[in-house]
């Protein structure tokens, strides 16, 4: 049998119970970090990973309960900090984005390279194809040898 399967664990490995878990939860509250799922699955790995198993507390939400934290008011504050970032993109503010952009056919790609507007620009005007019209841009579907292509329509 080969050795190096029963060796034991000793770099990075940690034991986890309940109380630690929650200790590391209010540890982490005493420092104002944000204990919401998608912050503490992307700063504190280890952490959300043992809370959410079957093992321990099955869920982030719950190990957050379990430590005697209000969940419900940390989804409802980061509800409100999405919101609030959503609420930056006037229509104006998109209008002069887009049209700000020297290379027009960098447009047909904002959707993995400028992400933020892209969104911002659905959300305010129902699609991407109605923001580009209303910043003056016209697209022409092509085949799929020649993707769409966009250009200056006349305004």
């Amino acid at each position: 049998m080969n050795g190096k399967f029963n060796k034991k664990r000793t770099s990075n490995y940690q034991k986890w119970s309940k109380e630690k878990i929650i200790g590391q939860i209010l540890a982490l509250r005493k420092k104002g970090v944000d204990l919401g799922a998608a912050n503490i699955s992307a700063r504190h790995r280890n952490l959300f990973t043992a809370a959410s198993t079957e093992r321990y507390f099955s869920c982030w939400g719950t190990a957050v309960k379990g430590a005697g934290i209000n969940y419900d008011k940390i989804k409802r504050a980061g509800k409100l900090r999405r919101n609030e970032k959503l609420t930056k993109w006037p229509k104006e503010r998109i209008l002069k984005e887009i049209q700000d952009e020297k290379e027009p056919r960098n447009l047909l790609t904002a959707y993995r390279t400028r992400l933020p507007i892209y969104m911002a620009a659905r959300r305010r005007f129902g699609s991407w194809e109605q923001a580009l019209e209303a910043a003056g841009y016209g697209l022409k579907k092509g085949s799929i040898r020649n993707s769409n292509q966009i250009f200056r329509s006349k305004i």
